[in-house]
């Protein structure tokens, strides 16, 4: 029996060892094909760069870097270039945004906030940074239309697109206080929006509307602070780190979301005169698809984790932001004349916005279904479509 027994320990010892040393082989492949494929990515990078500004490719890697770095903010016109440095505003923005969260809350933490307030502060409008900064640097450039383009097609992906993605996903239930409070609230901003801009005729949304926004955005934060102050809630959780790491990783947060934005608005800029497309479509598509990312990022960790009514929350309280804080300070900032094209974009906002509260009652109530999900992401597929092949907004 003993020696049948060191027998079989042997051999579940060789089963450990092989298996783990196939895990291990496994894992040293996986690298090696990782690091083969950001070596031809580069390589391919740095042969667009020498080919566009006329240069032998470098054979060092500092010259290399200098020579992408030169591309990127000199030579930045073209369209790869202008793609790359879109692509890489992303990146910037979103770490950004998530640095900002974590640093800030921890600093709050270590100040003795409850973790209620972070959550209700810190956090959301943590999550609401990449659409500010992206208005702010706009705004500061008085490029009217990607601002108010950026928030429109933000509100019109947050619903078609990201909720549409989370009901696919598993149904979503409503919690009564979003179907009677926060439905209407962001349903009467975005008409808000498009009395104040047509208002005499003016197409321009001026410091007053925008000192209008901030106040109702205020008072809708008071509203939420008073339901939430007496409702038993789920703590959100706070990293521990030092006060000084805290700081550094605010800092870099927000470095990361200045750069990041002003990447995104020379990008989309020089991409819509490449193409001749107006700074309304690509702010309405691609800004706003790629300032969306951390919605999209916190409603599939909801379904993910079995909590998809959390991202009903999400989605509907990030329309609110978006009009009225951020639309709020860009237009306090500088006013915000448009074209007559964003319009039509406001007003289908609140034709999606109605649609999903008719939604919601039919069939099971106060649930948004698999199909009508479908649909909406649908809805949203024609809606981008739309905006590239309609000549009236070229």
């Amino acid at each position: 029996m003993v020696l049948v027994r060191d027998r079989r320990e042997r051999e579940a010892r060789h089963v450990r060892f092989t298996t783990q040393s196939e895990r291990t082989i496994g894992f040293r492949a996986t690298t090696r094909s990782a690091r083969a494929s950001v070596v031809k990515i580069l390589r391919i990078l740095l042969v667009q760069c020498s080919n566009f500004v006329q240069e032998t490719p470098p054979k060092n890697p500092q010259r290399g870097i200098f020579l992408l770095a030169k591309c990127i903010f000199c030579y930045n016109t073209s369209m790869f270039f202008s793609s790359l440095l879109l692509l890489l505003g992303f990146i910037f923005l979103v770490g950004g945004a998530h640095l900002l969260i974590t640093g800030s809350a921890t600093i709050a933490k270590r100040f003795n906030v409850s973790t209620f307030v972070i959550g209700l502060t810190v956090v959301a409008f943590g999550t609401s940074a990449p659409e500010l900064f992206v208005n702010v640097v706009a705004s500061l450039q008085q490029k009217s239309d990607l601002v108010i383009g950026n928030i429109i097609g933000s509100n019109i992906a947050n619903i078609l697109l990201i909720l549409g993605l989370t009901a696919l996903f598993t149904p979503v239930v409503f919690k009564k206080i979003a179907i009677w409070r926060d439905l209407p609230i962001a349903f009467g901003s975005g008409a808000l929006l498009l009395f104040l801009s047509t208002y005499n005729q003016s197409l321009e949304l001026s410091r007053l509307g925008g000192m209008i926004f901030i106040i109702l955005f205020f008072t809708y934060l008071g509203l939420i602070f008073y339901k939430l102050k007496n409702d038993d809630l789920e703590e959100v959780s706070v990293h521990n780190y030092s006060t000084f790491n805290s700081i550094l990783i605010t800092v870099a947060g927000l470095v990361g979301l200045g750069i990041g934005a002003k990447w995104i608005v020379s990008g989309a800029t020089n991409i819509a005169s490449l193409f001749g497309l107006s700074e309304a479509v690509i702010a309405l598509s691609i800004v706003a698809l790629g300032t969306s990312l951390p919605e999209l990022a916190t409603s599939m960790t909801a379904v993910y984790k079995k909590h998809p009514s959390l991202a009903v929350g999400n989605i509907i309280g990030s329309n609110i932001f978006n009009t009225l804080w951020i639309l709020g300070i860009s237009s306090i900032i500088n006013p915000l004349p448009f074209s007559t094209s964003l319009l039509k974009d406001i007003a289908f906002s609140l034709v999606i916005t109605a649609t999903l509260f008719v939604f919601l009652f039919i069939g099971k109530k106060h649930t948004l279904k698999r199909w009508q999900g479908g649909l909406l992401v649908t809805t949203y597929i024609f809606y981008i479509a739309y905006l590239f092949l309609n000549p009236l907004l070229v």
